[in-house]
């Protein structure tokens, strides 16, 4: 178990999403960028095993069908492993990021309040990681713009088959989201720094740059980093139709995934099936019998 004085020496910045925010984007070019961001004194912890079991464990919080005691001290024990590794690293500094850490989830992100969830597991970390001067990163997104990302997610991912109205009112309305916000605002105070996905895009930075440089990375360390593809695209409006008729068939998992994986690149061969014969028909092959005219 880590020291008080191993605790004490560390800064950490916790990010955690929300999800449908360019997280995985994020993460990805955090893992990508891992030794030159160590080099600087900063540490990245996006998937570790540790990080992935807390979670885990979070995302049982109010579940029926969970002894709420066992949940608790199995979050709580994990919660210490996750402080005891980060205490091990080298680096001064420590950035975690992960989406899902307080236990929200795109399922479940419209109609769990702040206090009946994600509090819970937020307390457990702030506990265990004890001395470490914590600060939490919260990235935000217009609410109606994020609940159609969602869905979009859930068409892909998720298997619905729902309209977009049926599937809101199973879920929980999209205001609900900016009162997470607010809530978390108001417990974490002056610990937490809050972004806007909107923001980010239009300053024009790099994607990710805006939090790093909040947090304290160097511009010229930044200027070092590279970019990755973005991870996760979402599913283009135009084939949700589709995704939905290949999802409504009652297909196993593996299957239905890989079928609504496909349909980008089915749209794509159609288009430059249809683009190359479009050319052809513009661009007739001259006739072998047309007139010749003198040169």
């Amino acid at each position: 178990m880590a020291t008080k004085a191993q605790q004490a020496t560390k800064t950490v910045f916790v990010h955690v999403g929300f999800p449908k925010t360019g997280t995985s984007t994020f993460q990805a070019m955090l893992r990508h960028n891992a030794g030159r961001l160590a080099a600087s004194g900063l540490a990245v912890v996006t998937d570790s095993p540790e990080l992935v079991d807390f979670s885990k464990q979070a995302g049982r919080i109010g579940n029926p069908r969970r002894n709420a005691l066992a949940t608790r001290l199995h979050l709580r024990r994990s919660a210490r492993s996750l402080a005891d590794s980060v205490a091990r690293l080298r680096e001064p500094r420590v950035l975690i990021s992960h989406e899902n850490l307080p236990g929200w989830r795109v399922k479940n992100l419209y109609n769990t309040p702040f206090h009946k969830g994600p509090v819970k597991a937020i307390s457990a970390v702030e506990s265990a990681f004890g001395e470490c001067r914590l600060t939490w990163m919260l990235m935000t997104r217009e609410a109606a713009a994020h609940q159609r990302s969602a869905y979009k997610f859930f068409s892909r991912r998720k298997g619905t088959a729902e309209r977009f109205e049926d599937w809101v009112a199973a879920m929980g309305p999209a205001e609900n989201l900016d009162r997470m916000v607010e809530d978390a605002r108001a417990y974490w105070g002056e610990r937490l720094m809050v972004f806007r996905m909107e923001d980010e895009i239009a300053s024009g930075d790099r994607w990710g740059h805006g939090m790093l440089r909040a947090i304290g990375v160097p511009q010229d360390v930044l200027d070092t980093l590279e970019d990755v593809p973005d991870e996760k695209v979402g599913l283009p409006p135009s084939l949700l139709p589709f995704a939905h008729r290949i999802n409504a068939l009652g297909l196993e998992k593996p299957l239905r995934q890989a079928l609504v994986e496909m349909l980008p690149e089915v749209r794509d061969a159609v288009l430059e099936e249809h683009h190359r014969a479009s050319s052809k028909d513009t661009n007739p092959p001259a006739s072998p019998h047309a007139e010749r005219r003198p040169q």
